[in-house]
């Protein structure tokens, strides 16, 4: 199921008192389920003599990613361990981009409306850019505006800044102008840009391999596409916003803590990250992984 659906079990679980081993969950739902005390501080297991984490193996994870599972609200716990990540990317058309007359993918938001306007033909259902609702999408334009969703000190959303605003005017003026259209359906962003009616769409990197198999499966037949960086403020930075679900572990027994332990600690390594990246698409946390994932 979705994630939605992992916390409507969990919290039932937290209910009941019958936890799993481990569930996987983002840091939102990491602090939202130690609110009922239901999760184990990792600390203990991670700098564990017997069981723990060497300096190495800690400092093999990419500092960002570790941090991502310690809160500061609940005293530096460690609520959870980083499997894997993803990040929201620009999926384009190489082909149709070049017909356009364009060698490059567009840098700025100027630029990105120019280039979807122009592939636009709304009376025959097809647009520059396909939609579809995400958070992930809105703080990646809202981050390469050159703004942020949250408060320098965390405690308010900040959906009302100049950046934010910009960013869901330029979604506006994309569907007014007829250069861009909402998906009908989940994912249907995708299915649009395999069947060749949108040039554009946002997504997650994860996304590769259905994005991949939909093109090769499309009705027209396959053709060149491939990812970028999101556009962004003229004058500005490329930016990407990296996220990702962790694994959490519930209070369970102490036996049972200690095998999820050695589990995750096993899930984690380098090499089992390099198979999981083939299987699922997103990318590792720690950098001697890339020793396993050179084909």
């Amino acid at each position: 199921g979705s994630y939605n659906d992992i916390r409507d079990k969990m919290n039932a679980a937290i209910a009941s008192g019958e936890l799993p081993a481990l569930v996987v969950g983002y840091q939102n739902d990491q602090a939202f389920y130690q609110q009922a005390n239901a999760l184990v501080d990792l600390n203990a297991y991670v700098n564990s003599a017997t069981w723990g984490l060497s300096e190495e193996e800690i400092a093999d994870f990419y500092p960002g990613f570790w941090a991502q599972d310690v809160h500061p609200a609940y005293d530096n716990q460690r609520l959870a361990i980083p499997p894997n990540r993803s990040m929201t990317v620009m999926y384009y058309n190489v082909e149709w981009l070049q017909d356009l007359g364009y060698d490059a993918p567009p840098e700025t938001w100027a630029e990105f409306k120019e280039v979807a306007c122009a592939a636009s033909d709304p009376d025959n259902g097809i647009y520059g850019y396909s939609h579809y609702d995400s958070a992930s999408n809105l703080a990646s334009m809202v981050f390469g505006l050159g703004g942020n969703i949250i408060t320098e000190d965390q405690s308010a959303y900040t959906f009302n800044t100049p950046e934010a605003i910009e960013a869901l005017t330029i979604l506006k003026d994309l569907a007014t102008e007829g250069c861009g259209i909402v998906a009908a359906e989940a994912y249907g962003n995708q299915a649009d840009f395999a069947n060749r009616r949108a040039l554009f769409t946002f997504g997650s990197s994860s996304g590769l391999p259905y994005y991949e198999s939909d093109v090769n499966e499309s009705e027209q037949g396959p053709f060149e596409w491939t990812v970028t960086a999101f556009p962004h403020a003229e004058g500005g930075e490329r930016v990407v916003d990296v996220y990702g679900a962790s694994i959490l572990m519930p209070r369970t027994t102490d036996e049972k803590q200690l095998a999820a332990w050695l589990f995750l600690k096993w899930f984690t390594s380098p090499e089992i990250q390099g198979r999981w990246v083939e299987i699922s698409g997103y990318f590792p946390t720690r950098a001697s992984s890339v020793d396993y994932i050179q084909d």
